[in-house]
């Protein structure tokens, strides 16, 4: 699997699925769990948590904890973590209580031109 389709596998791994459940062969995994497997397998230092789970951070308590468990798994991996879409106060201080490493946003900074 590519990097880049890891990335999206690991920041987007909620499933679509069917009013009766997800449903796999049975010695089939479940898709997040082999992005998972191979997370594990990854020599990287940073961890971007996405944007749509941190946009949530202070409506959602869903989008907390998920933020919270990537950030727990993140570090218990010696990983740092970055999250995007960090756009206010209220969020950034979110992300610091949670103990995220860095963060990028309109929160912080607007995007800058080179030069």
């Amino acid at each position: 699997m590519p990097l880049r389709g890891l990335c999206r596998a690991w920041q987007c791994f909620v499933l679509s699925r069917p009013q009766s459940g997800p449903t796999w062969r049975k010695e089939e995994r479940p898709p997040f769990q082999r992005s998972f497997a191979y997370l594990r397998q990854l020599p990287v230092d940073y961890l971007k948590i996405d944007g749509s789970f941190v946009d949530g951070i202070a409506r959602r308590r869903v989008d907390r904890a998920m933020v919270e468990s990537i950030n727990h798994l993140a570090h218990m991996m010696d990983m740092q973590t970055i999250a995007e879409w960090a756009d206010n106060h209220q969020t950034l201080q979110i992300l610091e209580d949670i103990g995220v490493d860095l963060a990028q946003g309109y929160g912080i900074e607007r995007p800058q031109h080179f030069g």
